[in-house]
């Protein structure tokens, strides 16, 4: 059997997290989208936005743990990471898929924005 699963280096989990992406584009513009992660692993995540993002854009995600990992509602997971998928979806709608790989440490920390 071929294809990206056999490539990945850690096994994904399928989810449903509410999350907020900040992108740090090359133009030196940022901006904040809420997104819902769909599958994430220790390497990486991924999730569709209604745009593209280049390949490359630094960004930090802010995951919203659910209420079995967090003593309180507002801790959220920040990790940092850069765009390595951004693929137009072809389903009618205008959505992109896209996937970033984790880089540097993590923390838990409260949200920058509510989710």
């Amino acid at each position: 059997m071929s294809g990206v699963a056999d490539r990945r280096e850690a096994k994904r989990m399928e989810v449903q997290l509410p999350s907020v992406l900040l992108a740090c584009l090359q133009t030196n513009r940022s901006w904040t989208r809420q997104v819902t992660v769909e599958n994430v692993s220790t390497k990486g995540a991924f999730f569709h936005l209604e745009e593209a993002v280049p390949i490359d854009t630094s960004v930090e995600l802010q995951i919203g743990l659910p209420s079995p990992l967090s003593p309180t509602p507002d801790l959220k997971l920040n990790l940092q990471g850069v765009v390595v998928r951004s693929d137009r979806v072809e389903n009618g709608r205008r959505l992109w898929g896209i996937g970033i790989r984790f880089i540097g440490n993590w923390n838990v920390k409260p949200a920058l924005v509510e989710l």
